[in-house]
């Protein structure tokens, strides 16, 4: 893939500084809470060749705004920290990019979780994500890459991705395999699906992303189940909210609350998030406390840096 960096060691810890500096900048939100709104930009992480899921984003957006009678425009971004800093500098008004992203949001650029999703009995939807790799590789199991790290290669979607680099990159500090030490090459993807392409035509050894996502890539013929091997997976992860500025409005925060919630009883809406997420899902109000556990690891991994 073109848009695959591959980062070497020493690459790698300054990609992961620079990350850390375009964080910590930026203007700043100089908007005035409970301020007038005549539009709202909506952040998407979305690379060149994922038109597809734009189209699918748009029908979500075209709802939103036609329930709260307010224009909403996309801000395509290539990644997590682009989203987070125009978020900050009020630039992008909501975005929905992923837990731990969303945390780093909420201490840097002052974000509010509104929804997250949810089964059709308000129950939480939970997932899990994975470390996979080629069915043809020849790594049969984790023991397999402890082994053999220092000449194998992995790949992850962004640094700021919760099942796509948190997650994998804690479990792999549990068994003694630092991401950034072990292995002969990181490559970051941009994307899960990236990755997972990368990984099937043997460019890189090892991937990471959420087991409903290989799913979801399998449901839409991209792969297929036995193209791949899931070779580790993880505990629940919580999913991750769609949130806001604080400083929008709260008329405009319950309306953009009360049309997620609406999508599942509209039958169009409540077959299309059906078909994205490969069962049935509806969306509920959600609080920060739902990400009390996922802040421990974050600051297990890096300190309290990100959430200051």
């Amino acid at each position: 893939m073109k848009n695959l960096i591959s980062l070497n060691k020493r690459l790698l810890k300054l990609i992961s500084l620079l990350t850390i500096v375009l964080l910590y900048l930026g203007c700043g939100n100089k908007n005035k809470e409970n301020e007038p709104i005549t539009e709202l930009n909506y952040g998407i992480v979305l690379s060149p060749n994922q038109e597809r899921n734009l189209d699918n984003f748009n029908k979500i957006v075209q709802f939103i705004s036609d329930r709260i009678g307010v224009k909403i425009n996309v801000f395509k971004g290539a990644d997590y920290a682009t989203i987070i800093e125009a978020m900050k500098t009020g630039k992008v008004d909501m975005a929905s990019t992923g837990a731990f992203s969303y945390l780093i949001a909420a201490a840097r650029a002052e974000a509010e979780p509104l929804v997250t999703s949810a089964y059709p009995d308000n129950s939480i939807y939970y997932y899990n994500t994975c470390i996979y790799t080629s069915s043809t590789s020849g790594i049969e199991s984790i023991q397999d890459v402890k082994d053999k790290a220092s000449m194998l290669s992995i790949t992850f979607p962004d640094p700021a991705s919760t099942s796509g680099y948190l997650y994998p990159k804690a479990y792999l500090n549990s068994i003694g395999l630092d991401p950034n030490e072990a292995f002969k090459d990181v490559v970051f993807s941009g994307t899960s699906a990236g990755g997972v392409h990368s990984c099937l035509a043997g460019r890189v050894d090892l991937g990471a992303m959420s087991t409903i996502g290989l799913l979801h890539l399998v449901s839409r013929g991209d792969i297929k189940e036995e193209d791949y091997r899931i070779l580790w997976q993880s505990k629940s992860i919580p999913p991750p909210p769609v949130y806001v500025r604080k400083q929008l409005s709260k008329e405009i925060k319950e309306g953009i609350t009360d049309a997620y919630i609406a999508m599942y009883d509209d039958p169009e809406m409540r077959e299309f998030i059906k078909n994205q997420y490969s069962k049935e899902i509806r969306f509920i109000p959600v609080t920060d406390s739902l990400y009390r556990d996922l802040k421990k690891i974050v600051i297990k991994e890096y300190g309290d840096i990100f959430l200051k």
